[in-house]
């Protein structure tokens, strides 16, 4: 039986989301697509179904208005449920939401194949939600240089050589991405949460700042009165190294440091440390204040 696909513009992220129809679609290899749908908030039952023939590597995650909320402040974007295989669909998921609002379900094709599937979400408070109308496309510039087709995420940078960009994203996928300037041949080389400010070292090394989880400082108290304390989140550095997939760490102080900048020329690091400000290190040597 020959089935009707469509390839629909769209979807790459909270602002543009698609409407979830049941239609059949075609999910680019290695890609994400958002879809959107309003929920009552009344607590009752929400189920989303994947259908993808069985073909193995697609997969959904759901995000709340408050995830979203949450990854636009740079708090990273996580989800509040993943998809399983169900004995019904492919992929499922079923919860209940108690407010009221537009609600995200992420398709992800793992595969480096276009992938055929359908979407569905069920529930006595879903709504469907009209999807944005496109704005025309602008005329290229023939002046202007080509910028990677396709690709979304954050503190993009390129290789010395300008052959490569290296960037952050949050999503299912998060960490460390590397691709082509021209957006071909994008990875992921880093998985982790909050990965922030690529700097290349050289054409194979590159630097960055990534979320290594909460610490929680003790107040400094006289007189009997405190103050600070609490718990914050620790930043550190580390190097990957593209030609043999290796990551190490980058001396800091126990504080750690974020958003760093190579110096070609020196050789060294600099970057923001939260308590001494502004320092400097090398990938073998000692910090330097």
């Amino acid at each position: 039986m020959f089935v009707r696909v469509s390839f629909a513009e769209g979807g790459t992220g909270p602002a543009d989301a698609l409407a979830i129809t049941d239609a059949s679609v075609a999910a680019p290899p290695n890609s994400q697509t958002w879809y959107k749908f309003h929920e009552a908030g009344n607590a009752q039952r929400v189920k989303i179904a994947l259908d993808a023939n069985t073909v193995p590597g697609v997969t959904f995650s759901v995000y709340t208005p408050d995830s979203i909320a949450r990854w636009i402040a740079q708090y990273g974007l996580h989800p509040v449920g993943v998809s399983s295989s169900s004995p019904g669909s492919d992929q499922a998921w079923t919860g209940n939401f108690e407010f009221e609002g537009d609600y995200y379900a992420v398709v992800e094709n793992a595969n480096p194949y276009y992938v055929a599937y359908r979407l569905s979400v069920t529930g006595d408070g879903v709504k469907s939600v009209t999807p944005p109308t496109p704005s025309p496309t602008p005329r290229p510039n023939p002046f202007a240089t080509p910028v990677p087709v396709g690709a979304y995420g954050i503190d993009p940078a390129f290789s010395p050589d300008g052959n490569k960009i290296a960037f952050a994203r949050e999503g299912a996928r998060s960490g460390l991405f590397v691709s082509n300037a021209d957006g071909t041949n994008e990875r992921l080389v880093y998985g982790a949460n909050q990965v922030r400010s690529p700097t290349w070292v050289d054409n194979d090394r590159i630097v960055f700042s990534t979320a290594t989880g909460d610490k929680t400082s003790a107040p400094i108290c006289f007189a009997g009165i405190c103050f600070g304390g609490g718990t914050f989140t620790k930043w550190s550095l580390k190097e990957h190294n593209l030609a043999d997939a290796s990551t190490n760490d980058v001396i800091t102080p126990p504080t750690g440091g974020t958003v760093p900048s190579y110096n070609r020329v020196l050789k060294n690091i600099a970057f923001m440390n939260p308590e001494k400000g502004l320092m400097l290190t090398t990938l073998d040597d000692k910090v330097v204040p």
